[in-house]
């Protein structure tokens, strides 16, 4: 999820192609057992990593993602993955500023002879 900023979709196992065979069905119980425990699982990591994230932030940082035009939908959700990416265009977007106000303030040269 982190490495790439997309979030995971895993897939639902199909229906049976023979519903009468008890063995199939039973396996694709299982499957879907399994299948549906795994989405609870990532579901509750997600909403673990975005109070993580917002636990960990400086006042600063959470009153500027406050700021933001999608914070709000994405504190709705818990979308620990929009989160990320809200931080990181702040954080860019920090970087750069930082970066022209040094390159507009520029010392004077001091000469000692």
């Amino acid at each position: 999820m982190i490495e790439n900023l997309t979030d995971h979709n895993s897939i639902c196992p199909g229906n049976p192609e023979d519903e009468d065979d008890q063995f199939e069905m039973e396996s694709w119980k299982k499957q879907l057992d399994i299948y549906r425990e795994r989405k609870g699982i990532y579901s509750d990591n997600k909403m673990k990593l975005y109070s993580l994230f917002c636990g960990q932030s400086t006042k600063l940082t959470q009153s500027k993602l406050k700021t933001h035009q999608e914070f709000q939908q994405c504190k709705t959700n818990y979308d620990s993955l929009k989160l990320i990416k809200i931080i990181w265009e702040l954080s860019s977007r920090l970087m750069t500023d930082s970066i022209n106000i040094k390159q507009r303030i520029k010392p004077n040269k001091i000469i000692i002879i």
